[in-house]
């Protein structure tokens, strides 16, 4: 999944201890180094080819008024492509204001797509930042964002690890009933701490508690795994846990979120790992449905959808991408919206002339006349 930041005797150390530990996991007594932990990270995260999860978050003061107490999010990912489908507000609350958003990127070009109100925004040769996993709770949760060398803001364990401000402590302590090591990240001028995370090594290294400082060294957020489960051969996730966000700084309120993955454990289908993606999923710019107004920011230019069939459109991308077309600037067919720009200017200019035929009549009527009284 991600590119190895380190290699030598140390991944070498780690594959052969996570090999051979008991219950496909790696024994928790064993006291690794900060670059050993790093290796063992991605030593299982190598093992994830695409991943498809579907997990919730919600609030525990839920109500009709807070739409973001209820959120729904299908993220996949495969390499640098990624599909995430985002959804707000309770679907079985009719009160409830309800939002959506599906973002895509297929390595080249970032789609995204606001479900509520039939706008879309697609960018060429560039990554939006939408289109990251970052900022999707079962991402956030277990640490598993792509790494860009932001050991802070990135929410990737791959990027903490690879920090040089980042310390492993010398005693290991229990997260939410597991022995783990402890790793702090610091600023490295004024060495204030930025970052605490509790990793289970025993458990595929996943981060089973992580907590985030203000400049006050107060607990701005803390994220808590409740159940862990193994996805797939040697691969263990957080399958539930909790987001606590505590009022400590102006303008924040305090919140508590509890995030699980969809269909679990009843039967498991909100996860799976290396299933196969089809790759027409990243193309979300192909599957804009009729009527989707698209503005492209890198041409800046724009365009409406148009299709042949609303209806079987209605029904799914899969059934109907045969049958719709994207009218885009260069395409032969004029994109629906063409028609009103064309003939609202000519309807204008005829109505100019119209008038100006008419009072051109009556002006010449009104001279006669005057002609015959005298």
């Amino acid at each position: 999944m991600f590119e190895n930041l380190l290699n030598g005797r140390a991944y070498l150390f780690i594959i052969s201890l996570w090999l051979l530990a008991p219950n496909t996991s790696m024994a928790s007594d064993v006291k690794l180094t900060k670059e050993e932990l790093l290796a063992g990270v991605e030593t299982v995260r190598s093992l994830i080819i695409d991943l498809q999860v579907t997990a919730t978050a919600v609030a525990t003061d839920l109500s009709a008024s807070n739409p973001d107490g209820f959120v729904r999010q299908t993220v996949i990912i495969r390499g640098l492509s990624a599909y995430i489908d985002d959804e707000n507000g309770d679907p079985s609350d009719p009160k409830q204001q309800k939002f959506r958003r599906k973002k895509a990127f297929n390595g080249t070009r970032s789609s995204i797509f606001n479900v509520s109100n039939g706008t879309a925004v697609i960018m060429d040769d560039s990554r939006s930042r939408e289109t990251e996993s970052q900022d999707t709770y079962f991402f956030d949760l277990n640490l598993l964002n792509r790494p860009q060398g932001i050991p802070a803001g990135d929410m990737s364990l791959v990027s903490l690890l690879a920090s040089p401000d980042a310390k492993v402590r010398d005693a290991s302590e229990r997260a939410s009933g597991r022995l783990c090591h402890v790793v702090d990240l610091s600023q490295s001028n004024t060495q204030k701490k930025l970052q605490t995370i509790w990793i289970d090594v025993e458990h595929g290294f996943v981060p089973a508690r992580h907590v985030y400082y203000t400049a006050n060294d107060q607990i701005l957020m803390d994220y808590t795994a409740e159940e862990i489960a193994e996805v797939a051969p040697k691969l263990w996730l957080i399958v539930r846990g909790r987001k606590k966000v505590h009022p400590v700084l102006e303008g924040i309120a305090s919140a508590e979120y509890i995030i699980q993955v969809e269909g679990w454990p009843k039967d498991k289908s909100g996860i799976k790992v290396n299933s196969g993606v089809d790759p027409l999923i990243f193309d979300l710019w192909k599957r804009f449905p009729p009527g989707t107004l698209v503005l492209n920011a890198t041409a800046k230019t724009s365009y409406t959808v148009t299709g042949k069939d609303y209806e079987a459109i209605a029904k799914g991308a899969e059934e109907a991408k045969q049958l719709y077309t994207i009218a885009g600037p260069n395409d032969d067919s004029l994109p629906a919206g063409s028609f009103r720009r064309f003939f609202v200017p000519l309807l204008i200019i005829g109505l100019v002339i119209l008038f100006g035929i008419i009072f051109y009549v009556l002006s010449k009527r009104l001279k006669a006349g005057k002609s015959e009284a005298r």
